[in-house]
């Protein structure tokens, strides 16, 4: 297996562990210590992350090596991020202005799964 493909698998798992450990903190931790904006809020970035690692782990394990997979990557790592990092600087860390990156973030997971869909016809390798 290349060393890119190596990096997107690691850094795709974890992202689901760390994923999974903080879904465990967020249902038994978090449920008293967060109003229900910010749990909510919160179990949606970790929803999120786990999304962009399963992202990354699937083109790892497809083997997909064009521009189109590469670039399907870094927006998959940035969504994460940008979406789930700004969330969690905001509803756990209390960084009001964290969330700016968030919307930037949503729309690089959007188009990083687009990217996976169409690198077929566009010239990448098929995932």
């Amino acid at each position: 297996m290349d060393g890119r493909f190596r990096l997107c698998l690691v850094l795709g798992a974890l992202l689901v562990a760390a994923g999974i450990a903080l879904e465990a903190w967020h249902a038994h931790g978090l449920r008293n210590r967060l109003d229900s904006e910010s749990w909510a809020a919160v179990g949606r970035a970790i929803h999120q992350q786990e999304l962009a690692g399963l992202g990354l782990i699937a083109l790892a394990l497809a083997g997909c090596g064009g521009i189109l997979s590469w670039a399907a990557a870094a927006g998959f790592l940035l969504a994460a991020l940008l979406f789930s990092g700004a969330v969690y600087l905001k509803h756990l860390a209390g960084m009001e202005g964290a969330t700016v990156t968030a919307p930037l973030g949503g729309v690089l997971h959007i188009l990083s799964w687009l990217l996976v869909a169409c690198a077929p016809w566009l010239g990448g390798k098929a995932p």
